[in-house]
């Protein structure tokens, strides 16, 4: 077992062994499990890409809530070694303040659980969310919307920028049975920690099928993200689409810039629709019945991204899936996707995903 794992293990149990006294103030400890296994095999690819099988992603969590309202969040991710929510939260002012390493505030898919995803993979616009970082974030829902603000730096592992500030601001309209309407705004801006950065691309398809575009190192001086989402949600229904982007300011005043969107459809064939809660639609708890919640998907994306000596590259995208629950702990998607880059090399294949979750 290396070194990362280990230490994983150890505070896990650690964590699981201090904090027994949760059960009497509050929630008692949960233990939570969470794995991916994926299949990944292409129709039509040009080298780099191939056929893989992969575990995806192996957490383990521990995790609890206090009588006062605090709650807290650790997980390990023991497929790349890597830790990914280590957050205490805690009522302050009317809100939530969350302390730790968490997703920062852009990008309504990135921000979905991937438990919850409605593909096996994002959108290629994920490339402009910032993920988890280490930092502290403030979130306040008020009549005219719930606005998270965030001031934040590397993450546990020392990747990522050296400071950003990130905000999102969105706002849920009506319910789902009569409509449910969701808009919302992000944007950060960061101080990188290196002059240069490098954005590699795959066709919607898991991290061992390999990339195929790539943009070469950009010089960068300071990175500002953005972006748009909207979703719409009416009984079994839910279109959802978002539009996200970066300017890539270079020393000397250069600038370049990209930008990327998809727009999405989920139609539940079977089962209990979406539940939306704080600005996402996640899936509903698992009922009692063999067959649960099943989903028939469909997304188009695109993406537009300079390359560092000149011109432009990106890819557009089709994916159709279909989810399925199966008991309480297991969940199977399907997913067949078609890219296409701007040279006009084309790339199609199919995912098998097998998730279970405790």
């Amino acid at each position: 077992m290396s070194h990362p794992r280990l230490l994983a293990t150890a505070c896990l149990l650690g964590l699981g062994l201090l904090i027994p006294a949760q059960a009497e103030a509050g929630d008692a400890l949960r233990l939570g499990v969470f794995a991916h296994y994926d299949l990944l095999r292409f129709d039509e690819a040009p080298a780099p890409l191939d056929d893989a099988s992969f575990w995806r992603r192996g957490r383990v969590s521990l995790g609890g809530k206090f009588a006062n309202g605090m709650d807290w969040k650790v997980e390990y991710d023991f497929v790349p070694d890597a830790w990914t929510d280590v957050y205490l939260r805690l009522p302050l002012a009317g809100g939530r303040l969350w302390l730790g390493q968490f997703k920062q505030p852009l990008g309504q898919e990135a921000l979905l659980s991937d438990k919850a995803a409605l593909f096996t993979e994002s959108s290629v616009s994920g490339a402009f969310a910032p993920g988890r970082r280490l930092g502290v974030q403030y979130v306040r829902s008020q009549p005219w919307g719930t606005l998270a603000v965030s001031a934040y730096g590397r993450d546990i592992h020392d990747a990522g920028p050296d400071a950003g500030l990130g905000a999102r601001w969105y706002r849920g309209f009506g319910d789902g049975a009569s409509g449910l309407l969701h808009i919302g705004a992000a944007a950060a801006v960061e101080q990188p920690s290196s002059a240069s950065l490098r954005l590699r691309v795959r066709p919607e398809t898991g991290p061992k099928g390999g990339s195929w575009l790539s943009t070469g190192n950009l010089p960068l001086d300071r990175q500002t993200r953005y972006g748009l989402e909207a979703g719409w949600q009416h009984d079994r229904l839910l279109l959802q689409g978002e539009w996200l982007g970066s300017r890539f300011d270079a020393p000397g005043g250069n600038h370049r810039s990209g930008d990327g969107g998809y727009l999405a459809a989920a139609w539940t064939l079977r089962g209990a629709p979406r539940v939306y809660k704080d600005g996402l639609f996640g899936t509903p708890e698992p009922g009692q019945s063999l067959l649960g919640a099943v989903e028939l998907v469909a997304r188009y994306s695109r993406l537009d991204l300079p390359l560092a000596g000149g011109g432009r590259t990106g890819q557009d995208a089709w994916t159709l899936g279909l989810n399925a629950q199966i008991g309480k702990y297991w969940r199977a998607m399907l997913d067949y996707t078609a890219a296409e880059d701007r040279s006009g090399r084309d790339a199609t294949g199919w995912t098998l995903r097998a998730q279970f979750a405790f």
